[in-house]
């Protein structure tokens, strides 16, 4: 009958397999010693930066005269899909900077004294 019978590693490959396994262990602690070492490196960089978020995307906000979508939003007190929506189907003008969206402030006042005047007819 075939496997009964399981054979055993020999002398020689017990052997192998011990020192194989002191190897790994040894190479895991400097593995260890090495994450430790980079650790320590990042800890001082971050206290020599100054007290800046690190994930903060710029944002060109402080362009003269423009609006962001958001500030549009928060003026006229609406979500800001709608102000997206007013842009794409109802004509606020706005312009791209860089790839977002911007709303000159006298482009807004006109396009809403329109949207008043087109009501009262």
């Amino acid at each position: 009958m075939q496997g009964k019978y399981i054979s055993r590693p020999g002398r020689h490959a017990a052997q192998d397999i011990t020192r194989r396994a002191t190897d790994l262990a040894a190479q895991l602690g400097e593995v260890a010693e090495e994450q430790a070492r980079l650790q320590a490196i990042l800890l001082h960089i971050a206290q020599l930066l100054p007290d800046v978020p690190l994930h903060q995307e710029p944002r060109p906000t402080d362009v003269p005269g423009f609006f962001t979508v958001a500030e549009v939003a928060g003026l006229l007190k609406v979500d800001r899909t709608t102000i997206y929506t007013w842009m794409d189907q109802r004509g606020l003008p706005f312009q791209y900077v860089g790839t977002r969206r911007r709303i000159r402030r006298d482009a807004l006042e006109r396009w809403m004294a329109q949207q008043a005047e087109e009501r009262r007819v």
